[in-house]
C-alpha cells in the first residue's frame, strides 16, 4: 500500500492561505494514487487564481492558473486528471 492519503484522513479544516484575493470557490477531488486535492479559487476585479492543493500534505500541486476574472467556481473530476472552472 502506498504513503498517499485516504478520504477518511482529510481534516475537518483546512486553512487556505497564499491566495492574493478572497477565497470564492473550494472543491475537492480524489486522484488516482489516493491523495485528497482541494481546489480553490480566488479573485478580485480582473484577476483571478486557482489552486490545487494537497490536503494531507497541506501543500500546492502545481503552479497556480491566472485567470482575467476571479474564479467563483471549480470542480475536478474524478481521478484527478481535470479540473473544471466557468469562463465568468
Amino acid at each position: 500500500m502506498s504513503d498517499a492519503a485516504h478520504v477518511d484522513e482529510v481534516p475537518a479544516a483546512l486553512a487556505l492561505t497564499g491566495h492574493t484575493g478572497t477565497v470564492l470557490a473550494v472543491a475537492t477531488t480524489v486522484v488516482v494514487d489516493g491523495r485528497v486535492l482541494a481546489l480553490t479559487g480566488s479573485g478580485e476585479d480582473f484577476h483571478g487564481e486557482l489552486w490545487v492543493r494537497d490536503v494531507i500534505a497541506r501543500e500546492r500541486v502545481g503552479p497556480e492558473l491566472v485567470f482575467p476574472h476571479p474564479v467563483r467556481a471549480s470542480a475536478g473530476a474524478p481521478g484527478g486528471r481535470l479540473v473544471l472552472t466557468p469562463a465568468r
